[in-house]
């Protein structure tokens, strides 16, 4: 490997390891808000190493031409089994995400099926109310059902940035 050969190597090995950097600092946070401790340490263990990923790049910019070649094929394949690990951190952690958003979506559902309920009731002591009293009913009722419809829309305006 020639001294250019070897200055792209560096460049382009750099640039992936920067990326990994803001790939785990994503799936930190995603494992914080979903509270994933399990993920959360194995994403701890992903850092260490990465560190040591980063220590067989300065030992292969440092190296002479004949040990560099040992050096790259040992962080060639440190990069990979990296790959490897994070994918399946990640895929645990949109699991975790996903169970999070079906046991939202439930309760949401569930919530749903209570204000029915609680209208029902409310029909039947409707009828006694004065015109005045009824209104205001309806008005609390559907600022009710909008507070719920808003907090769907937020929940899924989340989901989707994420």
């Amino acid at each position: 490997m020639n001294e250019r050969e070897r200055e792209a190597y560096v460049r382009e090995t750099e640039e992936q390891m920067r990326e990994d950097e803001a790939r785990l600092a994503m799936a930190e946070a995603q494992a914080r808000e979903t509270e994933a401790a399990e993920q959360l340490k194995e994403l701890t263990g992903l850092k260490a190493f990465q560190t040591k990923q980063r220590d067989h790049l300065k030992r292969f910019k440092e190296a002479s031409r004949e040990q560099s070649d040992e050096i790259k094929a040992k962080l060639d394949a440190a990069r990979s089994e990296f790959a490897t690990k994070f994918g399946t951190v990640k895929a645990k952690l949109d699991r975790v995400d996903q169970a999070r958003e079906k046991q939202l979506e439930a309760q949401l559902d569930q919530l749903d099926q209570e204000i029915i309920l609680i209208d029902s009731k409310i029909q039947r002591e409707v009828s006694g109310l004065a015109d005045e009293d009824r209104k205001e009913l309806e008005r609390v009722k559907a600022a009710f059902g909008q507070a719920v419809q808003d907090l769907k829309r937020t929940w899924q305006h989340a989901r989707e940035r994420v």
